[in-house]
């Protein structure tokens, strides 16, 4: 549960999860289907994301269970349940965003870096399904400085620099310089700095 629990400083994971993002593509696995009639097929984590969109025993807390077996069932939700799904999960989104905001403005303040592993995210943990999906590129253009590493270099079979080349490489556009720097620096190649900035 990456974000169900609100926003924890020892999670750097989930500090690297847009909340909108990610509320979005479960609203969507949710929505999707549905419009086809067909039943929604969302993993134990979704549905559990979806429970905590109210407090159990709040306002709405039951309509929203009900809504969801209608939808896990394939019965085609009408315009007001649609609605009403879309508020709370904008709401949630918002409240998660603001929250995030705050402690990633904590880390900043106090000049606090994270160490991400990204190879080790997706294979040791699962938490990550894609390089372009990691949170590394979300806290770093969030101003966070960041730190990156291997958990263990002999079972996963990477190392500092094919750390830095497989972030560059999930995202080439966007780390074009940066990350090429990155490298020139891991890899002690000086020459590699004049190449960068000339292309």
């Amino acid at each position: 549960k990456l974000i169900a629990h609100g926003i924890n400083i020892v999670s750097g994971l989930a500090l690297g999860i847009d909340p909108v993002d990610y509320l979005d593509k479960i609203k969507t696995k949710l929505f999707a289907p549905n419009f086809l009639g067909q039943s929604c097929q969302l993993t134990s984590v979704e549905l559990s994301e979806i429970g905590q969109l109210l407090q159990s025993g709040s306002r709405g807390y039951r309509r929203l269970q009900a809504i969801i077996q209608n939808a896990r069932q394939g019965k085609i939700l009408t315009r007001q349940q649609i609605s009403f799904l879309d508020g709370i999960f904008k709401e949630r989104a918002d409240r998660l965003k603001r929250m995030q905001s705050a402690r990633l403005s904590e880390l900043r303040s106090a000049n606090v870096s994270m160490v991400m592993l990204p190879t080790s995210n997706m294979t040791l943990l699962g938490q990550v399904d894609r390089l372009k999906n990691h949170p590394y590129h979300y806290l770093d253009r969030q101003g966070v400085t960041l730190g990156l590493g291997t958990d263990n270099m002999t079972v996963l079979g990477t190392g500092f620099p094919e750390e830095l080349a497989q972030l560059l490489l999930a995202r080439p556009k966007l780390y074009k310089l940066k990350m090429a720097l990155r490298m020139a620096v891991a890899t002690n190649e000086s020459d590699r700095t004049s190449v960068v900035l000339s292309n």
